[in-house]
């Protein structure tokens, strides 16, 4: 039985990996398994998966600006200022993602608010 490589620049490595997975490395003879809070929650030596790394040693998890649709964030751009409103839908059609706000204007880049970031009238600190 010959056992499945997978690629790093496919889509179906993140598949057999569990949902908190991040971020993976490849160490000298482990790869390690990250969670978006920077810890290591898994090591499997390099023989249980076969990665094709392509000379990369870490890879991280894809975004899906989808799944933000209604969430607020920092709107930005080359040569705009940052500004503060909410994701209204994102154009991947020529390749980079192109993000659109809730008065309509587009933004070269965007970033979700964390919670931290954030102050609610009538919210104690």
């Amino acid at each position: 039985m010959t056992q499945k490589q997978f690629d790093v620049e496919g889509k179906d490595i993140w598949d057999i990996f569990p949902e908190k997975t991040y971020k993976i490395v490849r160490g000298k003879h482990e790869t390690f398994l990250f969670d978006k809070n920077g810890e290591c929650f898994a090591t499997a030596p390099h023989y249980l998966i076969k990665i094709n790394w392509h000379d990369k040693t870490e890879i991280t998890r894809p975004v899906n600006y989808e799944d933000m649709i209604g969430c607020v964030g920092w709107f930005g751009g080359k040569r705009n200022k940052t500004t503060l409103s909410i994701l209204k839908s994102v154009d991947c059609t020529y390749g980079n993602p192109w993000f659109e706000c809730k008065d309509g204007k587009h933004w070269d880049d965007f970033t979700p608010a964390k919670k931290s970031e954030l102050k609610f009238y009538g919210e104690d600190k």
